[in-house]
């Protein structure tokens, strides 16, 4: 397989809290959304995932409207774990895996592939596979 270079395509606030009194913070980020993307020298695969976040340390608070980019993705690294994030990217490398594999076919194959098909026309229904309708009872008057 080819070199990938992974990254985070985007990262976006899908939930947040305006006020947690018990921490005395305001605009507190509940999950994020996120899209991982991988990319070899041809082809590109993304993961997109919904992620809970742990409840914000108020030692080490930002307001959401001084996040960078940079934060988020941390937050995101650590809420996932090396193992998580791991799997993420082993799952996208076996996406471009897939992508590599798959025979792209020319117009001209395709046209060779459907002359070389035969048409096999459907079998005229007989008694033994039509199934007879089941008789109406008939009311006496």
């Amino acid at each position: 397989m080819s070199n990938i270079t992974y990254n985070w395509e985007r990262i976006s606030v899908i939930d947040s809290q305006s006020t947690d009194t018990a921490l005395g913070l305001r605009h507190i980020i509940k999950k994020l959304w996120f899209v991982r993307e991988g990319s070899d020298s041809k082809n590109k695969a993304d993961i997109r995932q919904v992620l809970a976040l742990s409840a914000p340390d108020p030692s080490n608070y930002t307001p959401i409207s001084s996040l960078t980019k940079q934060q988020l993705v941390s937050w995101v690294e650590f809420e996932l774990g090396t193992l998580k994030l791991k799997e993420i990217d082993d799952l996208i490398a076996q996406r471009l895996l897939d992508m590599q594999n798959r025979k792209q076919l020319t117009i001209e194959e395709l046209q060779q592939i459907s002359a070389s098909t035969p048409i096999i026309p459907e079998p005229e229904p007989t008694p033994e596979t039509t199934p007879e309708p089941d008789p109406v009872p008939i009311e006496e008057v």
